[in-house]
């Protein structure tokens, strides 16, 4: 007799546990609240389902952090779910929030990584900003405009920009962001920094570099720096590739003739503007150099920098790594 029961028993204890499964699904994909209001909420760029998903929790959007891990990992949504700013309200069961976040937001991430020039600076903005067209022409020539003589001055980060943002809010944002972060700063040091920026590969190098490139310049020396002769060149002929500019393009011995004042082995001195936009650890190497032995430097295929005291260890360095 009792083995008969087993059966019904284990039917009933997973009947059970069915109906508690549900009901509690049931509660934990319902909306949180009947406030309807919306508010806006940041997914930060590259966040994992599990941070959004306590993001949310701590906003009070969601009922359950496990059951919006569930819900995006068994239908695949994870992976659909846009960074940037949503406008959400806490009346949204689990699925219609996952599917507001599935529509694009009402404000977007933009990287501006370090070393950039301003035209590049403009592409990325288009970018981020998904713009196509004649909107993305007028924005590229507005912001070209808007930011003549600023070169240096546009501070590489990540931000938060609304997809109908203007070039005008654009530019202020970045050039604020600059003055808040590096705060007084010489043009002098700026352009130093850019060079150090362009020059440089890693955090360890940049005040070694910067000690070399003031040394020099008090000294009278010519920078001899290969990214003021790109500058140069692109600025003047804008090198197309692919339909895009080649803002760094690839030189020879040859150019190192290139008539122009930013050409630092043509003409000895600091080129007469910035050449990029600099990082803050650029700009911190340039503030705080370190004073070495070494009059010269270069970089191996393999990216790692080599420091020399003499024209001839530089040269024999030269034949070493990059001949």
């Amino acid at each position: 007799m009792r083995k008969l029961l087993i059966p019904f028993i284990v039917l009933g204890v997973f009947f059970v546990l069915v109906v508690s499964l549900l009901v509690w699904w049931g509660w934990a994909s319902g909306a949180p609240t009947n406030n309807s209001s919306a508010v806006g909420f940041v997914i930060p760029k590259g966040a994992s389902a599990s941070r959004i998903a306590g993001l949310l929790a701590d906003e009070g959007l969601i009922r359950s952090e496990f059951a919006f891990r569930v819900y995006t990992q068994v239908f695949g949504k994870s992976s659909k779910i846009y960074a940037g700013e949503h406008n959400l309200a806490k009346n949204l069961s689990l699925p219609e929030l996952v599917g507001k976040l599935f529509e694009p937001p009402s404000q977007v991430w933009v990287t501006i990584p370090e070393g950039l020039r301003l035209e590049q600076v403009a592409q990325r903005v288009i970018d981020g900003l998904e713009l196509e067209g004649v909107v993305a022409d007028k924005f590229y020539s507005d912001f070209l405009k808007l930011t003549e003589g600023k070169e240096g001055y546009l501070f590489p980060d990540t931000y938060l920009f609304a997809r109908e943002v203007s070039v005008e809010n654009v530019v202020s944002v970045m050039e604020n962001t600059f003055e808040k972060k590096v705060g007084e700063v010489s043009r002098r040091d700026v352009i130093i920094a850019s060079l150090v920026e362009k020059e440089t590969k890693t955090e360890e190098e940049r005040p070694i570099v910067a000690g070399i490139i003031i040394k020099r310049l008090e000294a009278g020396w010519a920078l001899n720096i290969d990214a003021t002769v790109q500058y140069a060149i692109a600025s003047d002929q804008c090198l197309v590739v692919g339909g895009r500019c080649e803002w760094w393009p690839r030189i020879t011995r040859d150019d190192y003739e290139y008539n122009s004042a930013y050409n630092t082995y043509k003409f000895a001195g600091l080129p007469p503007a910035p050449i990029a936009n600099p990082g803050l650890a650029s700009v911190e190497a340039v503030r705080n150099y370190e004073e070495s032995p070494y009059w010269y430097y270069l970089h191996t295929p393999d990216g790692d920098v080599v420091f020399s005291e003499t024209l001839e260890e530089h040269n024999s360095n030269v034949d070493k790594y990059l001949r």
